[in-house]
């Protein structure tokens, strides 16, 4: 066979899965709001789980331009990029208002994003979480005028696995240069071996066994003087040499 089949020592990661765990924080990431029936063009504060988080809000941004956001973009990925912001992203606009707070419209409407941070600072836990919106700088419903809520529920999973290398025998194929055939140089009709035939120049006329007519090879030559049966044979100057069958053979 051309290919032989041969083995190898190969090295591969394997993963065993171990299940899930909770994450305890949420991850950062923009989140829109949109408040309704508030006192119109009115100062108001935003809280989230009991935090203000005012200059983390940037009002700015509609229901559209938010949905509209490219699958790629900052509002939908956020990832790590503003870990360390301490305010709402400066890239993205910054805060409304870092240091105070935000305006109702004319008609009651307080709309925006919300960057939610997460870092040894600030953070916040999953689960089920209220934002309010209040026209105090302080979270207390029984002494403002108006105030709205939201609830915001997050959920999150890390996938636990072990990963870990393994050694095994790996096949491949290999082109083996197969053997040239055996060189045999029988003369039998039967192989397929190299054949070698000589043959001798001259020529043979007349095939009668005691009665051949001529015979010539290069140098000699043969002539047949049959009378009546009475034969004059001679071999060049040897005729007594037993050859008795021809006529008459002689060199030139």
């Amino acid at each position: 066979m051309p290919y032989v089949t041969q083995y190898r020592t190969a090295t591969r990661t394997l993963e065993q899965d171990l299940g899930y765990d909770l994450i305890s924080i949420i991850r950062p990431n923009f989140v829109f709001f949109q408040f309704v029936g508030m006192r119109p063009s009115t100062p108001h504060w935003i809280f989230f789980d009991g935090k203000d988080v005012t200059k983390w809000s940037n009002t700015s941004y509609t229901i559209d331009s938010f949905l509209s956001a490219a699958r790629n973009d900052d509002f939908r990925n956020a990832g790590d990029k503003f870990i360390t912001s301490t305010s709402f992203p400066s890239t993205l606009g910054g805060p409304t208002n870092a240091t105070g707070p935000v305006y109702s419209d004319s008609t009651g409407k307080l709309e925006g994003v919300f960057y939610i941070q997460s870092n040894a600072s600030l953070s916040f836990s999953i689960g089920k979480r209220t934002m309010t919106a209040i026209d105090i700088s302080v979270l207390n419903k029984e002494d403002c005028l108006s105030y709205a809520e939201a609830e915001y529920t997050t959920i999150g999973d890390y996938q636990l696995y072990y990963e870990y290398q393994q050694e095994y025998q790996e096949a491949y194929l290999v082109w083996v240069e197969p053997d040239p055939p055996a060189n045999n140089n029988d003369n039998d009709d039967n192989d397929n071996g190299n054949q070698t035939t000589t043959q001798s120049s001259g020529s043979c006329t007349a095939t009668a066994g005691f009665d051949l007519d001529t015979v010539s090879a290069p140098g000699a030559s043969s002539t047949n003087n049959n009378n009546n049966n009475n034969n004059n044979n001679s071999w060049g100057s040897n005729a007594d040499n037993g050859y008795t069958d021809l006529d008459e053979i002689s060199y030139g």
